[in-house]
């Protein structure tokens, strides 16, 4: 916006302000804003939900591929995991200082080949 535009602009808000105004109208204005304070006050900070493809689970702003559920608001873990931490184990391991390890009762199973979840869309 220029120097010149700008000032243009300043100026009508002047003058809009400065001339009268019928109460009725004055009113409505106050209406609008309120209006939009309450609903400010309710959208703020909310995270909407994704819009996830056909077969796909939404879990908070991600999608879920088949095969996974929405363990925790935006972590995906394969059917047969549980959530440990920010990761997913799967039920030969255990859950220790938010990592997945050997459960020490269960016979040795080979390691993933990664603890992250499922990056999801």
């Amino acid at each position: 916006m220029s120097r010149l535009t700008s000032s243009n602009a300043f100026d009508e808000l002047s003058r809009a302000l400065a001339r009268p105004t019928p109460r009725r109208e004055l009113f409505k204005n106050m209406a609008r804003v309120a209006a939009g304070v309450v609903a400010s006050t309710f959208l703020a900070g909310r995270s909407f939900a994704a819009a996830c493809p056909t077969d796909f689970i939404t879990c908070g702003t991600q999608c879920c591929p088949p095969g996974f559920y929405c363990a925790t608001a935006n972590l995906c873990c394969q059917t047969g995991q549980y959530v440990c931490g920010t990761v997913c184990c799967a039920f030969h391991y255990i859950c220790k200082n938010g990592a997945c390890v050997v459960n020490p009762s269960d016979p040795p199973v080979p390691k993933p080949p990664h603890q992250k979840p499922h990056q999801p869309r």
